[in-house]
């Protein structure tokens, strides 16, 4: 197993930008290479954004007690799913619209944005500074 880093992900999506379609949001999770690919429920917005900030999900007493913070220089995959279907478009790939992320480095105080890019596997993905 890879070492755990300590930068923290920060992923939003904004349900009043989707795109690709008509999406059902009575639940929405997140599922990542970070964390196994297990899916995440997010809950609360702000208005119709969703936060999820890995820290809050990882380490010892957590959700995901065995899963960690990114290491720098690393690109793990992403992909939000609206009840149960994932958030793509027609043609497989990852969907963006909506979709915002950042990183906070160990010490810092706030997130930086980060770009959104889809890799060859079709997903979305972040580089770890």
């Amino acid at each position: 197993l890879p070492i755990f880093g300590t930068t923290d992900m920060q992923l939003t999506i904004d349900t009043s930008k989707l795109t690709t379609g008509t999406w059902d949001t009575s639940k929405i999770t997140v599922k990542g290479s970070s964390w196994a690919w297990v899916e995440v429920q997010l809950t609360n917005p702000a208005g119709t954004v969703y936060t999820f900030n890995l820290s809050q999900y990882v380490g010892a007493g957590k959700l995901l007690p065995h899963s960690g913070l990114p290491v720098s220089g690393t690109k793990p995959e992403f992909i939000f799913v609206f009840n149960g279907k994932e958030y793509r478009a027609a043609t497989l790939a990852a969907a963006t619209g909506g979709v915002g992320a950042a990183t906070k480095v160990a010490g810092a105080t706030s997130y930086t944005p980060a770009t959104v890019a889809i890799n060859a596997a079709n997903n979305t993905y972040i580089a770890i500074p």
